[in-house]
């Protein structure tokens, strides 16, 4: 019965549909099938999730309004950081012009962190639902090189050891 009165509940409430990208009864995936007793969720990795209404206590739903695309990237500290979130911001206007999903220019917001191994910095940008991860690995890719490119170096775990004679 409770299984019932939830699934009840998701569908007139239109809670998530067919096709969205959810996580809900402590899974995440693509809705496959929602009823009134139960919900398939196939997650990314090919396992069909079956689960009762009763157990969908929350629901993130990834599909519902604008998503945003959040990429961190570690800057070294010998680097010229002003000069380094100047080039991010070029490469975040170049890909909103070549990226359809991109719905605005992606903004760096700043310095986040200062870390043990970096400086690091931090864009968001609003997309299309469903292609935030996409769309952030794509960033990604285009803010390495594009930092390779300018010669700015991302830094890497390293460990100095001083040999001394005695």
């Amino acid at each position: 019965v409770k299984d019932v009165i939830s699934g009840f509940f998701i569908i007139f409430e239109d809670q998530f549909a067919v096709g969205d990208y959810v996580q809900a009864g402590g899974v995440e995936g693509v809705v496959e099938e929602t009823g009134l007793r139960i919900c398939k969720i196939r997650s990314w990795t090919g396992q069909l999730h079956v689960i009762p209404n009763g157990e969908i206590n929350k629901v993130t739903n990834f599909n519902r309004g604008h998503m945003m695309a959040v990429v961190t990237v570690g800057i070294a500290y010998e680097e010229n950081i002003d000069r380094a979130i100047a080039v991010l911001r070029e490469e975040c206007q170049a890909a909103r012009e070549e990226i359809p999903e991109l719905l605005e220019v992606p903004v760096v917001q700043g310095i986040t962190e200062l870390a043990q191994c970096a400086v690091n910095i931090r864009t968001v940008g609003r997309t299309v639902p469903g292609e935030q991860w996409a769309i952030q690995r794509e960033l990604l890719r285009r803010f390495k090189n594009a930092l390779d490119r300018e010669g700015i170096k991302i830094p890497y775990p390293r460990r100095l050891v001083v040999h001394r004679e005695e």
